[in-house]
């Protein structure tokens, strides 16, 4: 018997993640002309965070207390927001960020307090003075790259992002039993 080899595309967080980072072009990636290697990776960052977001979903109410349509709007409006705020700003206005980010474009979608909490407790791990430090991890098994160019980021989605497993999420490893019953 021979196998026939197969081209499926990806799927859970990886597909997300791809996806998400096809909304940009390579030069989305270079626009920042205040903090170049800054706003590439904080980009990264937020395409790993919608992908996340989107992807706890299929954990159901382990996952989010409430469903919630996140869009890829969502993100290219954080894109531009985070755009405008480093050219605008000597320092980095983290929490400004990630009050944007977690209560005004994704937050706007969401209803209930512990899902909010959750949001915001993840942003607050993601977007810190960290994420530019080596040994920073995006999840368990998945640092984050320095700054890279968009074919780079690519590559990095395919290569280095782990199998999707419910750790990536923040999820206890049971929740994998969970989704796989229904």
């Amino acid at each position: 018997m021979c196998l026939k080899a197969t081209n499926e595309p990806p799927t859970g967080i990886k597909a997300n993640m791809q996806r998400a980072i096809a909304l940009f072009t390579p030069d989305t990636f270079e626009m920042c002309q205040n903090k170049t290697n800054e706003f590439k990776q904080m980009l990264f960052c937020l395409v790993f965070f919608h992908a996340s977001l989107l992807e706890r979903r299929k954990f159901g109410s382990i996952g989010w207390n409430i469903c919630y349509n996140f869009t890829n709007g969502d993100l290219t409006i954080c894109k531009d927001v985070l755009y405008n705020y480093l050219e605008a700003n000597p320092k980095i206005p983290w929490d400004d960020l990630r009050y944007m980010f977690t209560d005004i474009f994704y937050g706007g979608h969401i209803g209930d307090n512990l899902d909010r909490r959750f949001v915001k407790c993840y942003a607050n791990e993601l977007f810190n003075e960290g994420l530019f430090e080596d040994g920073k991890f995006l999840a368990p098994d998945f640092p984050a790259p320095g700054p890279l160019t968009y074919s780079e980021y690519k590559e990095y989605i395919l290569n280095s992002l782990p199998v999707d497993n419910p750790k990536i999420f923040g999820l206890h490893p049971n929740a994998e039993i969970t989704y796989l019953t229904t």
